[in-house]
């Protein structure tokens, strides 16, 4: 995997969770852009990996508003993914 790659990679996962790439559940989303995290640091693209999981920790944020606002439990939302790093 060269720069170029990891980028588009990044791009794109950062598109996953902006929900412009999938339709899919939240947990979903999450376990997609967590994938692409790993799979970024394994192959020691640590800054791309890094700017992913800030986007990831941006998109727990904004779901856990998203549910108070609805007045149900954030416990609702699955976040074993985060909890494993």
């Amino acid at each position: 995997m060269n720069v170029e790659r990891a980028n588009d990679l990044l791009r794109y996962a950062i598109g996953v969770l902006r929900g412009g790439k999938m339709v899919s559940l939240p947990s979903g989303r999450v376990h997609v852009a967590l994938i692409f995290k790993d799979r970024l640091e394994e192959a020691g693209f640590w800054w791309q990996a890094q700017i992913l999981n800030f986007w990831i920790n941006r998109f727990y944020s904004s779901e856990r508003a998203d549910l108070s606002k609805r007045g149900e439990r954030a416990s609702s939302f699955v976040m074993k993914d985060a909890k494993t790093e």
